[in-house]
């Protein structure tokens, strides 16, 4: 059986406004000030975005008025003179606390068009499919419920195991089989082709097309076809 491994943030859902929300807060509750990139300037970084402290490290830059490098290897070595674990405990506080808020909270998020259909068409092929992700546990199943899409997913994967090595060693420890790791980032599919896994790109979500180019790509209309081709 081939196992799954599927992204939830910019693979399955777009989490944009729940994460700017949320770091918006996050950094008001530290620095007493606004947040200091807009939500449109936000966006044309979120190819940077892996993990919530490359959002309050970017943040970090923009509030010192230091131009953010398109380039990913110039941008990592600015972020690095940020250590902004302060800003992620406030980030995940922050998230919890609007959790209290279910309903709001979770209209902030969109399923990508065609996952239902994806997940519909697996459940024939009859793959084994789980949730990698650097949300918790908690948040991520509440997700999956209010998507109604939990009925598909067989395990989560949540960042309370750590970051994607931690993950992925979990996983290839559970899963002897086949692994295909669906993601939308180029710095998590490299961590899973390090596993021996099958990395194939989401094109639906955050990272820019040319960052992709080296990937076999997917929307959810198209890789259930990929899967098939692989049993």
């Amino acid at each position: 059986m081939v196992t799954i491994a599927f992204d939830g943030d910019g693979t399955i859902w777009d989490c944009r406004r729940e994460w700017y929300d949320t770091a918006s807060e996050a950094w008001f509750t530290i620095e007493k000030t606004e947040f200091p990139m807009g939500y449109e300037r936000f966006n044309e970084f979120i190819w940077s975005v892996v993990r919530p402290e490359h959002i309050m490290q970017n943040a970090k830059l923009a509030s010192m008025n230091i131009t953010l490098p398109t380039n990913i290897n110039d941008l990592v070595k600015l972020r690095s003179m940020f250590d902004v674990f302060d800003y992620v405990n406030a980030f995940y506080n922050c998230r919890q606390k609007a959790m209290k808020d279910k309903e709001n909270w979770l209209k902030k998020h969109k399923l990508y068009e065609g996952v239902t259909d994806m997940f519909k068409s697996l459940e024939k092929v009859r793959t084994n499919n789980v949730v990698v992700t650097s949300k918790d546990g908690t948040s991520t199943t509440e997700l999956l419920k209010y998507f109604d899409i939990d009925k598909f997913i067989d395990e989560i994967y949540s960042k309370e195991l750590g970051g994607r090595q931690e993950q992925f060693r979990c996983l290839s420890a559970k899963h002897k089989d086949h692994i295909v790791v669906y993601d939308d980032m180029p710095e998590n599919l490299e961590v899973a082709k390090s596993f021996g896994f099958i990395p194939i790109a989401a094109p639906q979500g955050y990272s820019r097309q040319s960052d992709l180019a080296e990937y076999v790509t997917a929307s959810p209309h198209e890789f259930v076809r990929i899967i098939r081709g692989l049993i």
